[in-house]
């Protein structure tokens, strides 16, 4: 399914050798698809994957054990895969709701890539 692409197949254990990118932080993913301007494409990144994903998040921990838990850059990635899982279905039918399915495959893209901050072209 979608968490566990995300979470196996990202290859972002590889790349970081047992960690994710020092980018991967809930504020920097904040930024990149909810902060300031941004296209129609993020704006549905944002409502229809990111803010099921932090709602979670925010359910299962206090802040600060969310901001402990981004020290341990392995440790987040799996309590975001338990994010993916637990709105795995609200996610698909927020997206599917906008005719925006393809939406998901760049999200894991950009994820797999593990850049954050890096900005992206819109077509």
């Amino acid at each position: 399914g979608i968490a566990g692409y995300l979470y196996f197949g990202t290859g972002l254990f590889d790349k970081y050798k047992g960690g994710v990118s020092e980018k991967f932080t809930i504020e920097n993913i904040q930024t990149k698809y909810c902060s300031g301007s941004i296209s129609e494409k993020r704006a549905i990144k944002c409502e229809c994957i990111v803010e099921p994903l932090m709602n979670d998040l925010k359910l299962r921990f206090s802040n600060k054990e969310l901001k402990d838990l981004q020290k341990n850059k392995a440790e987040f990635m799996k309590e975001i895969f338990k994010s993916f899982m637990n709105k795995k279905e609200e996610i698909n039918k927020l997206l599917s709701d906008k005719d925006a399915n393809r939406f998901l495959d760049e999200f894991k893209k950009e994820i797999r890539n593990g850049d954050f901050l890096k900005e992206i072209s819109i077509n």
